[in-house]
């Protein structure tokens, strides 16, 4: 397994992305402490337009890969929009926010009703 990749919970032997693959194919990674988000990374694999509800407090910050800051605009409803291109990645933080962008398992806030195949 790579550094990038953690064990999947059902098969330890097994490498697991850590990213969702979202509409308008961008790769999705988030970290969470404490109950809020901290972080968002999105990886356009395809350069279609990007508009995302990041769940993050206050006034955000989006860089580039290289930390850069990208120019971002508000899209209504708690979401932004942001011209990402093939293959780069933007970095969504609340302003003036560092966090620990190690991802990690998370634990969950309350029950929630299964998903997948019933009977699998």
């Amino acid at each position: 397994m790579s550094r990038r990749e953690a064990p999947c919970p059902a098969r330890p032997d097994v490498p697991c992305s850590p990213h969702f693959r979202t509409q308008g194919a961008f790769l999705l990674s988030a970290v969470r402490a404490g109950g809020v988000t901290r972080s968002v990374r999105l990886t356009s694999e395809a350069g279609a337009p990007c508009v995302v509800r990041h769940g993050i407090a206050g006034p955000v910050e989006v860089r580039d890969g290289r930390g850069r800051p990208l120019r971002c605009s508000d899209a209504g409803d708690g979401a932004i929009r942001i011209a990402l291109p093939k293959g780069n990645s933007a970095l969504i933080t609340a302003r003036g926010d560092r966090p620990d962008l190690t991802i990690a398992p998370v634990r969950p806030n309350g029950e929630a009703p299964r998903w997948g195949l019933e009977d699998a």
